[in-house]
């Protein structure tokens, strides 16, 4: 699998083994990541967008969708749960 990115950290997380830049993108494979991997790092990017300079800005200036940030992280913590009781053992 693999994400395109504008950047990256200096030192990659672990679920990443390769990253190469091209016409301004880092390519960054990532090395079959789980879905409770993929949940922390969506987690992750939305909380980076709704505290970014820019989003604020947009908000700002009226910006107003049906579904917003919060509704986001909402559906992935639904997720996390559904999946943390399907791991759950039955009694």
């Amino acid at each position: 699998m693999k994400l395109y990115t504008r950047t990256i950290p200096q030192i990659l997380p672990d679920w990443a083994t390769m990253a190469t830049q091209s016409a301004g993108l880092f390519e960054v494979e990532m090395s079959n990541p789980n879905l409770h991997q993929l949940l922390e790092i969506a987690q992750t990017l939305i909380s980076l967008i709704a505290t970014h300079r820019d989003y604020k800005q947009l908000l700002d200036e009226g910006y107003s969708p049906d579904l917003n940030i919060a509704d986001a992280q909402t559906a992935l913590t639904y997720l996390q749960w559904e999946i943390d009781r399907n791991r759950e053992p039955s009694v």
